[in-house]
C-alpha cells in the first residue's frame, strides 16, 4: 500500500456491507494511518451483491469512504454490480467490469 498509486479492491457484499475479513483488512491497515502514514493512492471499489437495489450498496460506499479519508487516499471510483448470487451472473457485467478494471489499470502501480 505504501507504494502503490491504485488500489482495487474487490468484494461481495453481505447485508449490504463488506464482509468481515475485508473490513478486518481494513481495520488492521488503520495502524498505519494513527501513526501518520498516508497512502495517497487512487481507490477503487468493486463490490458484487446479491441484492438488485443500488441502496444496497450506500453502507459499503461509506465505508469505503471513510477509509479512503483516513488513508489520505482519494477515492476514484467505486462500482456496484447487483443480482449476483455466483459466477455464472458474472457474464453479464462482462463489459463493464472490463471497463472498470481499464479505468484503475490507468492509475498506475496497483496493489491488489
Amino acid at each position: 500500500l505504501r507504494e502503490a498509486s491504485v488500489v482495487l479492491f474487490v468484494t461481495p457484499l453481505y447485508f449490504c456491507n463488506l464482509p468481515a475479513p475485508a473490513k478486518a483488512f481494513l481495520d488492521r491497515a488503520q495502524q498505519f494511518w494513527e501513526r501518520g502514514e498516508k497512502c495517497g493512492a487512487k481507490f477503487y471499489l468493486l463490490a458484487l451483491g446479491g441484492q438488485g437495489e443500488e441502496n444496497n450498496f450506500d453502507s459499503a460506499r461509506l465505508t469505503f469512504r471513510a477509509v479512503c479519508l483516513a488513508a489520505g487516499a482519494r477515492q476514484e471510483a467505486a462500482k456496484y454490480l447487483p443480482n449476483v448470487e455466483g459466477v455464472q451472473d458474472l457474464k453479464k457485467y462482462e463489459k463493464e467490469i472490463a471497463d472498470f478494471l481499464t479505468q484503475a489499470g490507468k492509475g498506475g502501480k496497483a496493489a491488489l
